[in-house]
């Protein structure tokens, strides 16, 4: 058993960034719903433990079903979270605005002008922040190119409504 028990230790390790992360399970294998990773992992802990303490086959197998059930629930609420996390970088802008602008009168085309300036104004912003927040230097690029390209789109934004005016 300590191969197994060290194997399976080894596999919690994957935890360790997440362990400040609080999750929520939907799960019958832990006794409770939400809580921090952290939390969990000591509960997986327990379950090895008892799962080693055992001498029935009965009762061993029965521990090792759950350890594998915890495990995996685990492991899916982290991802879960994770994919959250990720899906929340999206910038989504309030503003609605005409597509052609172009196409649109001189007093309309100056109002839609200044809708899109707020919400190029608020991208900004959202990516100056998500640069600041992001850990991961290729990411940090990538939101630097997006705050170039999107400081470019407004300062034409803005020539064309001086031009309007």
């Amino acid at each position: 058993m300590t191969n197994f028990t060290s194997e399976i230790f080894h596999k919690l390790e994957q935890f360790t960034p997440y362990c400040q992360q609080e999750v929520q399970i939907d799960s019958a294998y832990f006794s409770t719903k939400k809580g921090y990773v952290a939390q969990f992992v000591t509960e997986i802990k327990q379950t090895i433990t008892l799962l080693t303490q055992q001498t029935e086959s009965y009762y061993s197998e029965f521990y090792a079903h759950r350890l594998v059930n915890q495990f995996n629930d685990l492991q899916q609420a982290v991802n879960k979270q994770q994919n959250f996390a990720k899906q929340k970088a999206i910038f989504k802008s309030p503003y609605k605005f005409a597509r052609n602008i172009h196409h649109l009168p001189k007093e309309k085309r100056l109002v839609e002008y200044k809708k899109v300036l707020r919400a190029l104004n608020e991208k900004i912003s959202w990516l100056v922040e998500q640069h600041y927040r992001c850990e991961d230097e290729r990411k940090k690029h990538a939101y630097l190119g997006q705050i170039q390209e999107t400081e470019y789109r407004r300062d034409k934004c803005l020539k064309a409504i001086e031009e309007l005016e």
